[in-house]
């Protein structure tokens, strides 16, 4: 089963260069300087990509209510005072992420905030017991599909400003795969997926 995330920075209507803190009450990521988009599991890449493709529709539209936009680029300028009120308003809580090559952090400037998709897998396996049959997170080759999107999606992932290999495991056993930038090609992120996961 795949899911994915989109992130993406906001402004308001007539400043999409200045970067805002996500209100209270809107879809955001845990650090509040990002709103983020959700689609649906599915076993079909089509199908979670095309979720994810139509979360992303209303959120823009929920924002716009609001008088504010949403921004697809993959990094930009976060002002101090902007990311003092997150802090604020908003319990990130510790990092969770890791890297199969070992780098700690993506390469932006602290000034600089990286807006990107993330891609959570998981293996429904069902396994009898006793009690009758139970499904769980099966285990995965993630770590060959991981390295096969770094190769891919490396000249995108580079000028973004960000590092091949990052993953966070999760409390319910989905692996997420946290390298792509925001703006990615969503046919060729298909067609990639197709390939590594056949």
């Amino acid at each position: 089963m795949i899911g994915l995330e989109r992130e993406f920075l906001v402004a308001n209507v007539g400043s999409p260069d200045r970067f805002i803190v996500v209100p209270t009450g809107l879809p955001a990521d845990e650090c509040g300087l990002l709103a983020e988009a959700r689609g649906q599991p599915f076993s079909s890449v089509e199908e979670a990509v095309f979720s994810l493709q139509a979360d992303s529709y209303k959120l823009t539209k929920q924002f716009e209510a609001k008088g504010l936009v949403l921004v697809d680029l993959p990094i930009g300028k976060i002002e101090k005072a902007a990311r003092l009120q997150a802090a604020r308003n908003y319990d990130k809580g510790r990092t969770k992420y890791e890297n199969l090559y070992g780098y700690e952090a993506h390469r932006n400037a602290m000034t600089e905030q990286t807006a990107g998709i993330h891609i959570s897998f998981t293996r429904p396996t069902t396994v009898a017991t006793e009690h009758g049959t139970i499904t769980v997170n099966g285990m995965f080759d993630w770590a060959k599909i991981f390295i096969g999107l770094d190769k891919e999606f490396a000249a995108e992932i580079k000028a973004a400003k960000r590092n091949p290999g990052f993953y966070e495991l999760k409390h319910d056993g989905r692996i997420e795969y946290r390298s792509l930038p925001n703006n990615v090609n969503f046919g060729k992120l298909i067609e990639t997926l197709k390939k590594l996961i056949k």
